[in-house]
């Protein structure tokens, strides 16, 4: 699945961005794809200056497309004179592979030299003794 987002001319009139909305829709449609998600449009302040453009019209749509489509999509798209800029990104999930993990290396205990009880006391005789 993929979206295209796009920002066109402000400057279109209601006929005309119907008529670019058509023409995406039915080149979808023509290369045997689908819309999962209709086209979203809303009238926006740009950031920066846009192809000498200050506003723009933010149009959004998810659809299916074969892989070998997207390229002459694309190619589609640029070529409109009324599309400022787009965008077509894949919206498939791609999972992580979970990290492999590493066994963990088992050091061997130290030994440590038991000490009897009645050594231990005779060296802390000695030490209280000084």
């Amino acid at each position: 699945m993929y979206e295209l987002t796009l920002i066109a001319d402000s400057s279109l009139s209601e006929e005309n961005l119907a008529g670019l909305i058509k023409k995406i829709k039915e080149f979808i449609e023509n290369h045997e794809g689908r819309i999962v998600k209709d086209f979203v449009t809303k009238k926006t302040r740009l950031a920066y200056l846009i192809k000498k453009q200050a506003n723009g019209l933010l149009c959004s749509v998810d659809f299916e497309l074969e892989r070998n489509n997207i390229d002459a999509f694309a190619k589609e798209i640029k070529e409109d004179k009324n599309i400022l800029r787009h965008i077509i990104i894949n919206k498939e999930v791609v999972r992580p592979r979970p990290p492999t993990l590493k066994p963990a290396k088992i050091q061997p205990k130290s030994k440590q030299t038991k000490i009897k009880i009645e050594e231990l006391d005779k060296k802390l005789e000695e030490i209280l003794q000084e």
